[in-house]
Formats: structure tokens, C-alpha cells, sequence
């Protein structure tokens, strides 16, 4: 009596339309799409990285050439200072050839000043 109880709920288990079962795998179908829309969007996030950091691979080549411009610019900053002090001081020794443009001089109209200036700057140099 038991087998036959077993066997009726079997044959009207396979007789049911299955909606159950049906709902279930078109879950599991729009589950699986959603999935590889994900997969797909990762990918391309993946690959946007790799282009970051090739980019970021750059600008660290950029930033240490940076530096290294920056070293030779201030190395030059001190070069061009000494050259100016040098030109002040053939300035303040020989005034009338006048190298460096930090002190705009009306040039004299006679010589009698210009020989007076000559030997106050030659005896300040004494």
C-alpha cells in the first residue's frame, strides 16, 4: 500500500505543469545574462586600468625628466647670478660701457663729467 502511495505521488509529481521549475530556470537564465553584462563591464573597467597605468607609467617618466630639468635650470639660475655679478662689477669698474641694464643711465653730454665719475669709481675702488 505504501509502493502505491509512492508511485501515485511520482506519476502526478510528472504530470504537473512545472511552473515551479519553469520560473526557476528563467531565473537562473536572467541571473546568467546579468552575470556576463558584469563579466563584459569588468573587463572593460579592466582594461581603462591598463591604459591608466600605462599613462601613469608616463608622467613618472615625465616627472623624473621634470626633475632633472629642474636640477640643470636651478644649476644654470647660479651660473647666470655669477655672470650678473660679474657684468655690476665691469659696470662699477668701467661705467661708460655700460653691460647690464639694471641702472638706466642718461649718458653725459660732455666728457668733463664722465672723467669726474671715472675718478670718484676708480678712487672708491682704491
Amino acid at each position: 500500500m505504501k509502493a502505491a502511495l509512492v508511485l501515485f505521488v511520482l506519476l502526478s509529481a510528472t504530470a504537473l505543469p512545472g511552473c515551479i521549475v519553469n520560473n526557476i530556470y528563467e531565473e537562473l537564465q536572467a541571473i546568467n545574462l546579468n552575470v556576463e553584462r558584469t563579466n563584459d563591464h569588468l573587463a572593460s573597467l579592466e582594461d581603462q586600468l591598463e591604459t591608466l597605468d600605462t599613462i601613469d607609467e608616463s608622467l613618472t617618466t615625465v616627472d623624473a625628466s621634470l626633475e632633472t630639468i629642474k636640477g640643470t635650470l636651478q644649476s644654470l639660475d647660479g651660473h647666470l647670478a655669477s655672470l650678473r655679478r660679474t657684468l655690476d662689477n665691469i659696470d662699477s669698474t668701467i661705467p661708460f660701457l655700460n653691460l647690464s641694464d639694471d641702472e638706466e643711465q642718461e649718458p653725459a653730454t660732455t666728457d668733463e663729467p664722465a672723467e669726474e665719475t671715472t675718478s670718484e669709481s676708480e678712487g672708491g675702488q682704491q
